[in-house]
C-alpha cells in the first residue's frame, strides 16, 4: 500500500511531475464532532479510563484510511476507491489538511477539514497522459469517471473511527476541469 501513496509532485528517476492535471473538487457542511475527534485520538477513538480500560496508546492521528465514490446526481455509483490512505499535510486549531496519492490511477486526493467554517473541501486529481500512449485500465477509468461529473454528483467520502463514522458528501458544483502548474 505505501507504494501506492507516494507524493506526485516528488520527482524521481521512474517518475516525472505531471504537466497536467484533471481536478475535480466540491465542498460540504462538515461532520465536526467525528472529524475534531479524530485529530485529536486517531482511528482508535476517544480514551477511556478505569478498569476496563487497556493500556494501550492511541492509533496515529497522523493517518486516515478512506474510502472514496463518485456518485451521480441520482446516487448510483460510477467509481469506487476502497482504502485510500492520506496524511497530515497541515494541522492547526483551525483546520487539518489530508493528502494521499495513488500510483496506479496517477491519482491524488485533498481533504481540508476546516473547523472554524465547519467545511469539509475535497479535491480529486489526476495526472493526464502526455501523448498517445497506452493508458493503464485503473487510470484510464479514474480519468473517465472524474470527465463524466456533472454539477449535482457526488463525491462521497467514508472513515470507519471508533471516534464515530465520518460520512461525508460532497456535491459537486463544477465539471472538471484541467489544470497546469505553475
Amino acid at each position: 500500500m505505501s507504494e501506492r501513496q507516494d507524493n506526485p509532485t516528488a520527482t524521481s528517476s521512474r517518475t516525472a511531475t505531471p504537466r497536467r492535471w484533471l481536478v475535480a473538487q466540491a465542498s460540504a457542511v462538515l461532520a465536526s464532532v467525528a472529524a475534531q475527534n479524530y485529530t485529536c485520538y486517531g482511528g482508535s477513538g476517544v480514551p477511556h479510563y478505569g478498569p476496563a480500560q487497556a493500556d494501550e496508546p492511541p492509533d496515529e492521528p497522523g493517518t486516515i484510511t478512506l474510502t472514496v465514490m463518485l456518485l451521480d446526481a441520482q446516487q448510483q455509483a460510477r467509481l469506487r476507491w476502497p482504502d485510500l490512505r492520506l496524511r497530515v499535510l497541515e494541522q492547526n486549531e483551525r483546520r487539518t489538511v489530508w493528502s494521499g496519492y495513488d500510483r496506479e490511477r496517477h491519482l491524488q486526493a485533498l481533504w481540508v477539514w476546516d473547523f472554524y467554517r465547519i467545511q469539509s473541501h475535497f479535491a480529486l486529481r489526476a495526472a493526464l497522459p502526455e501523448g498517445d500512449g497506452e493508458v493503464a485500465a485503473a487510470r484510464r477509468a479514474t480519468l473517465e469517471a472524474l470527465r463524466a461529473l456533472q454539477p449535482g454528483d457526488v463525491i462521497a467520502v467514508e472513515v470507519q473511527s471508533a471516534c464515530g463514522d465520518i460520512q461525508q458528501t460532497h456535491t459537486v458544483e463544477r465539471p472538471a476541469a484541467e489544470w497546469k502548474p505553475g
